[in-house]
């Protein structure tokens, strides 16, 4: 199967509910303000909110549990080759599906769905060599906002084959940020809200953002849609 494009809309993913060749994977996380002094939020996983709706077909991927590395202190770390293998696998990925990876949830109390959730998991499926995935554009609140239809309780597909080969330019380490930081010839983006980049709000336990010698600061917002 050929490289897929990076979206696709929820008109081409209701046409292809029932092509055994493709994959939806509901990628739902929570970050919820911690009552723990000293930590911004605590990561809840999002199977609930999967199990109580999603897109017909689709099974629940947990980034934060088991796509990433439990024996790291930080959250959403890339695990070991062999155990994403594994979980991938378990959702029913192989080397000739094409995934559609969404979630249900980007910033509360507003009308812009940013698929954060599953632009990672996109990223994180391209990071290990596999190339046919795709977003869902808009998420799942386009495709409710569409009155397409949703289903409740889990899903499961046969298990996958899936080759894992890592493209090791797809990720940054703190040192490479680092050393970033005074390379004018790379450019560094930081995708928080305004807010929380100039200082104004402290959404991740330290407010405000790096330094930057030589370069000025950018915002960029991705995989955004507003429904009115």
């Amino acid at each position: 199967m050929t490289n897929q494009s990076p979206l696709v809309t929820t008109e081409w993913l209701q046409e292809h509910l029932e092509d055994p060749k493709v994959r939806i994977i509901d990628a739902t996380t929570f970050l919820m303000p911690s009552t723990e002094e000293g930590r911004p939020y605590d990561v809840k996983s999002g199977k609930e909110a999967y199990e109580e709706g999603h897109i017909p077909g689709a099974v629940y991927g947990d980034i934060a549990g088991e796509l990433a590395d439990s024996n790291s202190a930080s959250a959403f770390t890339v695990p070991s080759e062999e155990q994403f293998k594994e979980a991938i696998e378990r959702l029913g990925v192989s080397d000739d599906t094409h995934v559609i990876v969404y979630d249900q949830i980007a910033v509360v109390g507003t009308n812009i769905s940013a698929s954060d959730w599953a632009s990672r998991l996109w990223w994180h499926l391209r990071f290990e060599g596999f190339e046919n995935v795709s977003i869902l554009e808009g998420g799942f609140r386009k495709w409710k906002h569409e009155g397409r239809n949703v289903e409740t309780g889990t899903n499961e597909y046969p298990k996958g084959n899936v080759t894992i080969t890592r493209n090791k330019e797809l990720l940054a380490t703190k040192e490479d940020v680092k050393r970033a930081t005074t390379d004018s010839n790379t450019v560094l983006l930081n995708c928080l809200s305004p807010a929380d980049f100039s200082g104004e709000k402290n959404s991740y336990g330290r407010p405000g953002t790096f330094l930057l010698a030589t370069m000025s600061s950018l915002h960029l917002l991705t995989m955004t849609r507003r429904l009115k």
